[in-house]
């Protein structure tokens, strides 16, 4: 699929993707902006949040923005994945970086929707 966040038919497809599908365009969108080993690392650890925020067990994937940017948050993550204290333990360690990653794509998403919403595409629009 053609990742451009700025088509409408694109969002909202998206919205109701299955959580991996999802989780995956995102990573991509941001990965195309990465250079190096560095910047690969924070690329893969954004991929891995992006995954783990869409794929939480019991819980649909998002089906907006607003709810994905919700789930991007070291709290919402720990608790979404307690049955796992793995997870718990590497949004910690993502979280104590520098940059903090799960801040740092939780800005980047809202800079992102806001560019969306200018665009009419209607980030903050939903599939519920």
């Amino acid at each position: 699929m053609s990742s451009n966040f700025f088509d409408p038919k694109f969002t909202a497809e998206l919205w109701a993707m299955n959580g991996q599908a999802m989780a995956s365009e995102f990573a991509e969108m941001f990965d195309e902006h990465t250079r190096g080993l560095a910047g690969q690392y924070f690329a893969d650890a954004r991929a891995f949040v992006l995954n783990l925020a869409c794929t939480a067990p019991d819980t649909s994937p998002p089906r907006s923005m607003p709810e994905l940017i919700e789930r991007i948050n070291p709290v919402w993550l720990t608790t979404a994945w307690a049955s796992d204290p793995e997870v718990a333990a590497e949004v910690a360690v993502m979280q104590s970086a520098k940059p903090p990653i799960v801040t740092e794509l939780a800005l980047m998403l809202q800079g992102l929707a806001a560019d969306m919403n200018a665009a009419g595409t209607g980030a903050d629009s939903d599939v519920r």
